[in-house]
């Protein structure tokens, strides 16, 4: 439940239907992913440098520049354009999601050019209808009074810098369309690269359930970890002094060292005593499961979509294969979502065709997304045969 002012909402199902971007990165023309509304997963597979990872940085983009676009941090998330056409620098860079909440269904659009916004528009229908969509309000017409009744005023707009986006100003007035976007964008969670351990260590320290739920996601992965303890550990100041002022800010002056538990057993088998092992002296494959514990279990209990860049890194297949489990299974009742971009190829017949998302590049350099073809029957459990025999495409075309 979420309260603000005399507003009370609820939400269970905070989906996102749709995210299409035109030149930023890697995209020129516009791409449009649209999510299983059925599957709890969808995956995108395709050749190393296709755009996989600028999808998702695309829509990470998107995030942080609506929570921030009034702020001095705003400045921070630049975009880059398309590189390799003449033209993109003369086309703004657009953005438009389509987001679910409990009983509405938000389109949200905006481009910039130039670092000013050239064009923003909120429109709002209800969840599982089949009418057109209600505009909120649109930047190019604020100012003609239509959307007065909505809280968007001509004032808004001319307290709005150019650079900014009217919908953060709007959250800023506890506009309550914005307070319900915004609500829905801090369940829109990203990870790239190696996580923070810290993250899942603070929240172990805190609560033994959590504790309890890490412990049983780690023997789940045959990792034969019989017990987990955490215990802060001061950074020293000096350690912290050698970074420069603008570093310093953001480093935490606490940090955790993990201890796992491991049996030791005698000649015949039978257990003499627990050993504990710092979790540095682990695998990398279960400091990646253990960095992911929390923001998968935290996506699990709050109904978040989490996009997950290069999810199989340090991982056993059967390992991808639980972890993506989890979200398909009928324990995940709040309808957390998991995108994931992947070179498993495995995982295509684990979710099926609707969930895979294809990715490539044309003759251009431009990133193209498409589907597998509606011909392949949905039960097809050869998907991961066809697409490494290059009958989907996006597959890397390797010359011997």
């Amino acid at each position: 439940m979420i309260v603000f002012g005399r507003y009370i909402c609820y939400y269970r199902d905070m989906r996102l239907i749709s995210f299409s971007v035109s030149n930023y990165k890697s995209f020129l023309a516009e791409q449009t992913i649209t999510f299983d509304s059925d599957s709890k997963v969808d995956i995108l597979v395709g050749p190393n440098g296709s755009g996989k990872s600028n999808l998702l940085k695309a829509m990470h983009f998107y995030r942080k520049f609506i929570r921030t676009s009034t702020t001095y941090k705003a400045k921070d998330t630049g975009y880059e354009p398309f590189l390799f056409n003449t033209e993109a620098d003369s086309l703004p860079t657009e953005f438009k999601a389509e987001m679910q909440t409990d009983k509405s269904v938000y389109y949200y659009a905006f481009s910039i050019q130039n670092g000013l916004i050239k064009g923003e528009t909120l429109k709002r229908k209800k969840v599982n209808s089949d009418d057109t969509y209600d505009t909120i309000f649109s930047r190019s017409s604020i100012d003609k009074k239509r959307y007065e009744d909505n809280g968007f005023s001509s004032q808004i707009l001319k307290s709005t810098r150019d650079d900014a986006l009217i919908l953060t100003k709007a959250w800023e007035n506890n506009n309550k369309y914005a307070l319900e976007v915004f609500t829905w964008l801090d369940h829109l969670k990203f990870i790239a690269g190696s996580q923070y351990a810290g993250l899942t260590a603070e929240k172990v320290k805190a609560s033994r359930k959590f504790k309890a739920e890490v412990l049983t996601l780690l023997q789940k992965a045959d990792l034969y970890i019989q017990d987990l303890s955490v215990s802060e550990v001061e950074v020293p100041e000096a350690l912290i002094n050698a970074f420069s002022d603008e570093v310093k800010a953001k480093v935490s002056k606490t940090s955790y060292d993990v201890t796992t538990t491991h049996m030791v057993y005698d000649a015949k088998g039978n257990i003499v005593k627990a050993s504990p092992l710092p979790l540095s002296s682990e695998s990398t494959g279960t400091k990646r499961i253990f960095e992911l514990a929390f923001p998968i279990l935290d996506s699990l209990e709050n109904g978040n979509t989490l996009c997950i860049d290069e999810f199989e890194v340090n991982l056993h297949p059967k390992e991808c294969t639980f972890l993506v489990g989890l979200f398909r299974s009928a324990s995940n009742k709040k309808g957390a979502r998991l995108v994931i971009t992947t070179h498993n190829t495995q995982l295509l017949d684990q979710v099926g065709r609707d969930s895979v998302h294809l990715v490539g590049k044309n003759a251009h350099e431009e990133t193209i997304l498409g589907q597998i073809s509606k011909n392949v029957r949905t039960d097809d459990r050869l998907l991961e045969k066809k697409y490494n025999k290059g009958m989907f495409g996006a597959n890397p075309n390797i010359r011997w």
